[in-house]
């Protein structure tokens, strides 16, 4: 399966609805939801899905969302597939905040974008951000967060076990598991814990 490589549009009217709502998130959240979005790039669609950084909209036909979460804020980005690995974003909103789904808007959206499409590529948005020095440091602090739980998820995977399997081998509840896999905090020794369960251990590295 190809990776994704997901763009934004810019309607007739001038108008990036995605890149413009991205903008007015709070530092944390739009360098969580980049960080979703680029792993979800780097890593594909099916890696995605099991890490629940995506999911299918279910009354819909080609329509997905990007999912994040800071504390208790909770970020949707809408999008669909065009052709071969290109993918684009229409827009997002906050969940709980915002009362309808855009489920309608986004199916127009779909059909309104043949031949008429302003491209922004996702890596160039990302690119833009990460001139703020403190949004760099949020997005840096996530992927270090995200390579942790990506490291986990495959090697869990490569030695064939259940998150509940190796909850069991490591004596910690699948919740623990999980959240790791989610990108959630984690000590170091908790991690070694869970690694030496698996019959690995762990390896550190500083790089630039």
């Amino acid at each position: 399966m190809e990776k994704p490589e997901f763009e934004t549009y810019k309607r007739p009217n001038g108008h990036d609805e995605f890149d413009e709502w991205l903008q007015q998130l709070p530092i944390k959240d739009r360098a969580k939801l980049l960080q979703v979005i680029t792993d979800t790039q780097d890593q594909g669609l099916l890696v995605a899905q099991r890490m629940t950084w995506v999911k299918k909209i279910a009354s819909a036909k080609n329509l997905y969302e990007l999912r994040s979460k800071v504390s208790s804020n909770i970020q949707r980005a809408l999008y669909f597939h065009v052709k071969g690995p290109k993918y684009v974003i229409t827009h997002g909103f906050t969940k709980k905040t915002q009362k309808h789904h855009p489920l309608k808007l986004n199916m127009r959206l779909n059909y309104e974008l043949n031949g008429r499409i302003v491209k922004m590529k996702i890596n160039d948005i990302l690119t833009r951000e990460l001139k703020d020095p403190k949004f760099a440091e949020a997005y840096h602090a996530d992927k270090e967060k995200s390579a942790s739980a990506l490291a986990l998820y495959h090697t869990r995977e490569e030695v064939g076990l259940t998150q509940a399997d190796l909850a069991e081998r490591a004596n910690v509840p699948q919740s623990t598991i999980a959240r790791i896999e989610r990108g959630d905090n984690v000590t170091f020794d908790k991690l070694a814990e869970i690694a030496h369960a698996m019959g690995k251990t762990i390896k550190i590295e500083f790089t630039q």
